[in-house]
């Protein structure tokens, strides 16, 4: 079974094999495959350890995560636990690597878990958490059995050598609150083991914390809500109860000041105590108390309707409803002839919000002549707006790549509104593609940038409106209502980070494999990255021209009117 998200054709396949310290292949590894931008895809080892897995063409590293009930530690191939340092496997070009990994025995901790009374905890979750930053990732965790038991296999150790690793077990179990062994809610606050490969430890009998309880009955103006739910909220932590013949209880939170409302077909969602927002909490600060008689009476809902005027499919776009101090918002979606309706209402008033930038329209609230939001009277029962007509937005989009034009995937292009600052952002697909739609009209500023998440891994430089290397010499573009605008950014490549291309690099004497940017060679003053943002000969001193704006001839005096730090693109 293959679960990837990747919608591109596949190029090639990787393959390999899992084996036991002993040699022996390992069924049911999960394989997690990574790129450079951290799509990732996954498969599971066969009977004989072995895997294949097809994948687009570039860069890719894998993880391994061994099954739960062996004892085998997961790591990152080449057998390390940090995704940066691991192996870049090449797909693509003929190219069809294959390795074996080889697990290195893991450790367990084992234990009990019993409620107030001593009686085992049976079906909860013990999630081993790193205590420390590093690993990376760690994804070990075991069930209690009817006597409350568990075994946590596999945990790896915090670094490469596989000397030690620090863990606190976090507790999982409907009717529980989340919690963690050793009787708190807080991470920081956990006991820790310390294991090294090998180890095999009973950390002993924990008692858990039960958390509080509330509850109460459900009304309609007819009598006992049938169907529905109760949602009860403690800080940092939601509970979602049905409701049972008109009653409801909800069980497994944190003390602390809880929040409740109601949600049912053809009623108005409710909140304690039966209003339209958020207007009471009721403190349960006890463990093992609950508090009763939260009760809860539902009025009818009511309904608004409308019909949202473009020539165009709407189907994805969606708009919101909030009341007047923002503190409730009921969404709904559009279908593809721009009809919504949005439910479960209480009387009042509202305004409306648009979402539709995807389908080539403006988002925003609904506003009137004179651009101020329109309040929406909601009545009891059905309310119809009618027609709300739509603006069409403008578009930017391109394709950004390299001069070669090979495509950049994982690049953030983003426009940026030159009065009011807002943004509008895209990443770049595997063919380098990129898309922003839904521009108000205006001037923007436009940029295309890249960074990579891995020393290792490309870098490439950045690249402002029509194809500047610095923001200072950006072009405003104007757009018109419905413009759409092709912008294409070349790219260059900096596998180095240093701030410089590796193609004028290699060109002006310089390493494109390490980072010269503060070197000087020509003894000049000016660094090799001055030069680079200058355009001139880094192996050649004396005056020079600015050649780092498109077309201009500008002698470096400005340099003595702007400081160079100030003008720099380093990340």
């Amino acid at each position: 079974m293959i679960a990837v998200l990747l919608h591109v054709a596949m190029a090639a396949p990787l393959t390999g094999r899992v084996e036991d310290p002993s040699g022996v292949g390992v069924e049911g590894v999960q394989v997690v495959v990574y790129d450079h931008r951290f799509t990732y895809g996954s498969t599971y080892t066969d009977a004989d350890g072995g895997f294949a897995i097809d994948l687009p063409a570039g860069p890719w590293r894998v993880r391994l995560v061994p099954p739960q009930d062996r004892n085998l530690a997961e790591v990152w191939v080449p057998g390390i636990l940090d995704i940066c340092p691991a192996t870049v496997f090449d797909l693509g070009d003929g190219l069809s690597p294959s390795f074996t990994q080889r697990l290195a025995p893991g450790a367990e901790l084992a234990g009990r878990l019993v409620d107030g009374d001593g009686a085992p905890v049976t079906g909860a979750t013990v999630n081993a958490r790193t205590a420390e930053t590093t690993p990376k990732a760690v994804s070990r965790r075991a069930t209690t059995d009817a006597d409350g038991r568990f075994a946590i296999r596999g945990l790896p150790a915090d670094n490469e050598a596989y000397t030690s690793g620090t863990f606190a077990l976090q507790v999982d179990l409907d009717g529980l609150p989340d919690q963690y062994v050793g009787a708190t809610y807080l991470r920081d606050q956990a006991p820790t083991w310390t294991v090294s490969p090998g180890d095999s430890e009973d950390i002993g009998e924990f008692e858990v914390l039960p958390g509080v309880s509330v509850s109460g009955r459900v009304d309609g103006p007819d009598g006992p809500i049938l169907i529905g739910d109760v949602s009860a909220y403690s800080p940092s932590q939601l509970v979602q109860v049905p409701i049972s013949e008109g009653r409801y209880t909800a069980s497994g939170l944190p003390p602390g000041a809880v929040l409740t409302w109601a949600r049912a077909p053809g009623f108005a969602t409710t909140y304690l105590p039966d209003a339209d927002r958020p207007a009471q909490r009721v403190d349960v600060l006890d463990e093992g108390t609950e508090a009763t008689g939260l009760d809860l009476t539902m009025p009818l809902e009511s309904r608004l309707s409308g019909h949202l005027d473009a020539p165009t499919s709407l189907e994805g776009a969606s708009v919101l409803l909030t009341n007047t101090d923002g503190t409730v918002g009921v969404a709904a979606l559009v279908d593809a002839d721009g009809g919504f309706v949005v439910d479960r209402l209480h009387p009042g008033t509202y305004s409306l919000s648009v979402y539709a930038a995807d389908e080539g329209y403006l988002d925003g609230p609904w506003v009137d002549a004179v651009g101020q939001p329109v309040a929406i009277e909601v009545a009891e029962g059905d309310n119809d707006l009618g027609d709300l007509p739509l603006v069409a937005g403008s578009a930017v989009r391109g394709v950004a790549q390299q001069a070669d034009g090979t495509p950049v995937y994982g690049a953030t292009v983003a426009a940026i509104h030159a009065g009011t600052g807002q943004q509008f952002l895209a990443v770049t697909a595997r063919d380098g593609s990129y898309a922003m739609q839904g521009l108000p009209a205006g001037s923007w500023r436009l940029e295309a940038t890249y960074t990579s998440w891995c020393e290792a891994d490309p870098d490439f430089l950045d690249v402002y409106y029509p194809q500047e290397r610095l923001a200072l010499f950006t072009v405003p573009v104007e757009l018109d209502p419905g413009e759409d605008l092709d912008w294409s950014p070349v790219m260059s490549p900096d596998h180095d980070h240093d701030g410089m291309d590796d193609l004028w690099e290699s060109e002006n004497g310089l390493d494109p494999t390490r980072d010269d940017s503060q070197e000087d060679p020509d003894g000049d003053g000016y660094s090799n990255l001055d030069e680079f943002l200058l355009g001139s000969d880094p192996q050649l001193g004396g005056a020079r021209e600015c050649g780092c704006h498109a077309g201009s001839q500008v002698i470096s005096w400005w340099l003595l009117l702007t400081p160079l730090s100030l003008l720099r693109s380093r990340r």
